[in-house]
């Protein structure tokens, strides 16, 4: 879902149509743990998405490709945080702070009886 929502935020655009296909790799895993899709957004932009929890690394790359280059968006190895390298050089390294935020806004929804706002858009790259 992650993945989705960030391609929406960069993209600024709506899905249009998904086609995917899961499955259950990892048995120590309850449900579907993998997933490969296909998404057309609304600005007309195409793309896949694959993601799984069935592996034991953690690595998270979005790349997008266009007429002007290729952005890359991936999960620091060598500590917290992300880089983003656009058409090869090395433009931008941040940091995170993790999924606290999140999951204390959770929490106060379940309390107040409300819905969260975290699934918007700009929630996914907070």
């Amino acid at each position: 879902r992650r993945s989705v929502r960030r391609c929406r935020k960069i993209l600024g655009s709506e899905a249009r149509s998904v086609s995917a296909a899961t499955s259950s790799r990892a048995d120590h895993l309850p449900s579907v743990d993998t997933v490969a899709a296909r998404v057309e957004f609304r600005s007309g932009v195409r793309g896949s998405v694959a993601a799984t929890y069935a592996c034991s690394g953690r690595r998270f790359e979005l790349e997008v490709t266009g007429t002007q280059g290729t952005v890359l968006l991936q999960r620091r190895r060598d500590g917290p945080g992300y880089r983003i390298t656009v058409n090869e050089s090395t433009v931008e390294e941040y940091g995170f702070g993790g999924v606290e935020a999140e999951l204390l806004s959770f929490a106060d929804a379940c309390r107040r009886g409300r819905d969260a706002d975290c699934n918007s858009p700009d929630e996914a790259v907070k």
